[in-house]
C-alpha cells in the first residue's frame, strides 16, 4: 500500500461531510475533488485539524481559493482595457441608443422620453 503525501504541514489534513458519515482524511487537492464532484460545491461542509467545528466550505480560505475563485484573465490587461479610450468608445456605443430612457420602479419598466436636441 503506498503512503499519502499530506505536505508539510497538519492543516493539509481534511474531511468532508457526506449523508450522515464523513469521507477522510483527505490532503486538500483531493478535497477539492471532492467537493467539485458533488452535485451542490457550495453545501459542502468540511473540518481539519485546528478548527472547533465542522464550516461550510465557502468560509474556508483555502477551499474558496481552490474552488470558488474564477481563473486568472490570460492574456487580458483588464486595467488596460476598461480606462482605454477605445473601451470607453465601445461601452458608449453600446449605451449611447439609451438617452432619454427612463427606469420607473413603480411599473418595473423602462419608457423613452423625449430629448430636446
Amino acid at each position: 500500500m503506498g503512503t499519502r503525501d499530506w505536505g508539510d504541514a497538519v492543516s493539509n489534513i481534511w474531511y468532508l461531510a457526506a449523508g450522515e458519515g464523513t469521507i477522510g482524511p483527505m490532503s486538500l487537492t483531493e478535497l477539492v475533488s471532492e467537493i467539485a464532484a458533488t452535485a451542490k460545491p457550495t453545501d459542502a461542509i468540511v473540518w481539519r485539524p485546528g478548527f472547533k467545528d465542522w464550516q461550510k466550505a465557502t468560509t474556508v480560505r483555502e477551499i474558496v481559493d481552490c474552488l470558488f475563485t474564477p481563473p486568472p484573465l490570460a492574456g487580458i490587461d483588464v486595467q488596460k482595457e476598461v480606462a482605454s479610450p477605445v473601451a470607453l468608445q465601445r461601452a458608449e456605443a453600446k449605451t449611447g441608443d439609451l438617452q432619454g430612457v427612463q427606469w420607473s420602479p413603480e411599473t418595473n419598466r423602462s419608457s423613452r422620453e423625449s430629448v430636446a436636441g
